[in-house]
């Protein structure tokens, strides 16, 4: 059989009924497009995950944030929380971390906690990413059933000739594909060879098999406890045959088989032919049929062949006998199996007679295998009153659809089913008679006529075998109704869904096909959802730290402190630490100045200990002593700058700024306010260096100068304004000092 399935396929959404009606709502795309869609939900999920762990280590930081003074060791721990980007970064800045902090006592131990929690995350993120490709389902397929039908014999023609030139060649190929997907994929563990990959269940596995059953026919079996049953159990429509359907719509088939070798000295008769021409003769196994059909322990005439005698027909069952001939087959070994039973020696001469192999010729001229076939359906809802009892196939299948007949969809549906197997034969009887000698296993050591050693039990296997084919042929009829007969198949002979419930049918007959691929449509959704919730629960958690903190009232250290171990934050207090720049939005994630000012370079003359200084100015952009620079008013109070040289305790020549405070703007410019009323910043100006411009150089330190009537006095520089916006600076290249 065929690897994929060669016939149109449904794209789009359908439901697979294994998992109900929400579970199984697929999607089906052709591999390609499946490819795109497999790369997409990658690559969403990898920015799903980002914005997790933002969330994780949003909660992480505001865990461990502390207000109070905390050492070097904590605020690289929360600016790493608060900066990386994935968990798997985080894990390895941790543990750069560690290893810096060392030669620190069992400074480790703080971090470990954290460290194993972001193990853990990412992992739980790389598992997540894992399991969520199993969106794809696999390769499951609905066909379209456009071309829906089943080959049928055309008997009211009375020449046949529909029978022997569509119906009959049909049936054959259809038996013979059986055989062969049986020999590879039932016979072992060979389910995964080529072209087991058709149908839903690779392989149906009988139930019950007993070696070493009582003999179904009394004193007429070889042996009473040695004897072969083989029982499918009840095999689900849906389960095992790839019939997609809700649970109220599924049917139950279950069939057995029961053999057992004959003794047939007291019921048989040899008759010797007369043969003349030997020309075409090949030595070969020959094999013959007889069949009893009952139906309300009457045999049922056709398709019955025999009558047989009473202790070999039994009640509630189906009869059929093999007869095994090996016409001219030589056993290079004595066999002893009942039914291929060869213990008659022959001599064979090689070599003009200089060389002699003894063989082995079959014991009777026709050994015989009788079995007994037994069927049983139930519908939906399932119980014992809803199956048929085990019994006659003919009887079975009639009981059923009596019991279906109460509802007319539940009537066309199993009408259809039964039809659509039964019409390709698929039972071991049908199986035996259709493909002849190349049914039987033992032909596989058969070469020109010489049979190679066989079991004891060899017989067992052929029934097996015989099984095993059928019950292929029973998962490749349904498939090849819901695909249809091929174009060579004339239209008379074949039947095609005459209602809504056969046309269901055939359009919900699940296959494999590797050309296509399903997708969990429910799991596809719940990622995008998901997803796309994370993503704004995400970008919202600063604003809604902020509506909690409104409406609960709290400090907001948290969330400030959050915002400002943002990278960007962190350069901003870097370069306005310097006195650089004039900034604004210093409580939201991206500060900016007010203008493209030059900020902070990178000093390099101590490239073990590199700094950000401020960059060189020229001495024409410097204000000269006494000349005003800026004035700014806040409610009644107008503030002034202007510089005025200072003493700053250095023997080089220097410049400051001052910031004046007074409602009297004259009083400001000449300097003679009271002393209280005075607040400055004062910045050490560089003197110009002979081949450069003069550049403004920051303090190591900031200082806050106390002016009096004699002397300058330095304290440290505080500022605990609630007026002074974030960021904000009374002149460019000033720091406010406190004045007291």
């Amino acid at each position: 059989m065929p690897a994929g399935f060669p016939y149109p396929v449904h794209i789009g959404l359908w439901t697979d009924w294994s998992y109900g009606k929400i579970l199984g709502s697929t999607l089906t795309l052709s591999r390609d497009n499946a490819n795109l869609l497999i790369g997409a939900v990658t690559f969403f999920i990898t920015i799903v995950a980002v914005y997790i762990w933002k969330i994780i280590s949003f909660s992480l930081h505001a865990y461990y944030s502390d207000p109070g003074p905390r050492d070097g060791l904590y605020h690289q721990r929360q600016a790493i929380i608060r900066n990386s980007s994935s968990a798997a970064g985080t894990v390895l800045s941790l543990v750069n971390i560690i290893w810096a902090w060392r030669k620190v006592t069992k400074s480790w131990l703080r971090l470990l906690p954290l460290l194993l929690l972001t193990i853990l995350t990412a992992l739980g993120l790389a598992l997540a990413s894992i399991f969520a490709s199993r969106v794809a389902t696999g390769s499951e397929v609905l066909p379209t059933g456009s071309g829906c039908g089943m080959v049928v014999p055309d008997l009211s023609d009375p020449s046949l000739s529909q029978v022997f030139t569509d119906y009959t060649p049909y049936l054959a190929d259809s038996l013979t594909q059986a055989s062969i997907y049986a020999s590879q994929c039932y016979e072992g563990s060979s389910s995964s060879s080529m072209g087991c990959g058709i149908f839903v269940k690779p392989q149906l596995k009988a139930e019950k098999i007993d070696a070493n059953t009582s003999c179904p026919f009394p004193t007429l079996c070889q042996t009473e406890d040695s004897n072969l049953l083989i029982d499918t159990g009840l095999l689900n429509s849906h389960d095992d045959f790839g019939i997609n359907a809700p649970e109220d719509e599924r049917f139950l088939f279950r069939m057995t088989v029961a053999c057992a070798p004959l003794m047939s000295e007291n019921y048989s008769k040899i008759y010797n032919l007369a043969v003349t021409d030997f020309g075409s003769f090949t030595a070969d196994y020959n094999i013959g049929l007889g069949l009893a059909v009952s139906y309300n322990n009457t045999l049922v005439t056709p398709p019955t062949t025999f009558h047989p005698i009473p202790e070999l027909l039994g009640k509630d069952r189906d009869v059929f006998i093999v007869f095994l001939s090996a016409n001219g087959v030589l056993f290079l070994h004595k066999t002893l199996d009942p039914w291929f039973r060869a213990t008659e020696p022959v001599i064979l001469n090689f070599l003009s007679g200089k060389s002699q192999v003894t063989a082995y010729r079959q014991d009777r001229a026709a050994s015989t295998l009788a079995c007994t076939y037994q069927e049983q359906y139930c519908i939906a809802p399932f119980s014992n009153e809803s199956c048929t009892p085990l019994g006659p196939s003919l009887e079975a299948r009639q009981l059923i659809l009596q019991q279906a007949s109460r509802n007319e969809e539940v009537f066309q549906r199993i009408q259809w089913a039964i039809a659509a197997a039964q019409n390709l034969e698929p039972n071991p009887l049908d199986v035996v008679e259709t493909l002849g000698p190349q049914a039987l296993v033992a032909r596989r050591k058969l070469l020109q006529g010489e049979q190679g050693n066989l079991p004891l039990d060899q017989w067992k296997n052929e029934v097996q075998h015989w099984f095993d084919i059928s019950l292929a042929a029973f998962q490749n009829a349904y498939v090849k109704t819901a695909a249809g007969p091929p174009t060579s198949i004339h239209e008379v002979g074949i039947q095609r869904p005459a209602n809504n419930e056969e046309k269901k049918i055939c359009r919900n007959q699940k296959v494999i096909s590797t050309d296509y691929v399903s997708f969990s449509f429910l799991g596809l959704m719940i990622i995008l959802v998901l997803g796309l919730v994370l993503i704004i629960v995400s970008f919202s958690l600063e604003h809604l730290a902020i509506c909690i903190q409104t409406r609960w009232g709290g400090s907001g250290h948290r969330r400030l402190e959050w915002i400002t171990n943002g990278t960007l934050q962190l350069q901003r207090l870097v370069h306005e630490e310097l006195g650089i720049g004039e900034w604004e939005d210093c409580d939201d994630t991206i500060p900016v100045t007010r203008q493209l000012d030059d900020l902070a370079v990178l000093d390099l003359s101590n490239e073990k200990h590199p700094l950000y200084t401020p960059p060189r100015k020229e001495a024409t952009d410097f204000p000269k002593p006494g000349e005003i620079v800026a004035t700014s008013s806040s409610g009644s109070s107008q503030n002034t700058t202007i510089t005025e040289e200072l003493p700053t305790g250095t023997s080089e020549e220097t410049h400051a700024i001052a910031t004046f405070s007074d409602t009297d703007t004259e009083a400001a410019e000449r300097g003679n306010m009271p002393v209280e009323h005075i607040t400055t910043a004062v910045e050490p100006f560089d003197p110009i260096p002979p081949e450069s411009s003069p550049v403004l150089r920051t303090p190591e330190r900031p200082a806050s100068i106390h002016l009096d009537p004699e002397s300058f006095i330095a304290t440290p520089f505080h500022c605990d304004s609630a007026d002074q916006a974030p960021g904000h600076r009374h002149s460019h290249n000033a720091r406010p000092l406190q004045v007291s």
